[in-house]
């Protein structure tokens, strides 16, 4: 089970990576009105899905042994706090 976990895990990372990193550069560049009054639907994904994800791929990680996984696991958990971090890098204090 292990062994089909690892090679699962291996062949699609890309896709895994790139379908993450997809929804969540889209989560940055869609207007407000779409994603609920007041952000609310882009807080959510960002506060309580992203850093489960991020758990996941952590633990993938470390059957896969993958630091691609890894990076972007722990990039998952802390989601929210980034994608701010670059909300005011772009725009200023």
């Amino acid at each position: 089970m292990l062994k089909r976990i690892k090679v699962i895990g291996n062949k699609y990372s890309p896709h895994v990576i790139g379908i993450i990193l997809f929804i969540w550069i889209a989560l940055l560049l869609l207007p407000g009105q779409y994603l609920g009054e007041n952000y609310f639907i882009r807080n959510k994904i960002l506060l309580d899905i992203f850093p489960v994800i991020g758990v996941l791929l952590i633990v993938l990680s470390a059957l896969c042994k993958n630091i691609k996984y890894l990076i972007l696991g722990i990039s998952l958990l802390f989601a929210f706090y980034l994608t701010m971090l670059l909300g005011y890098l772009f725009l200023g204090v």
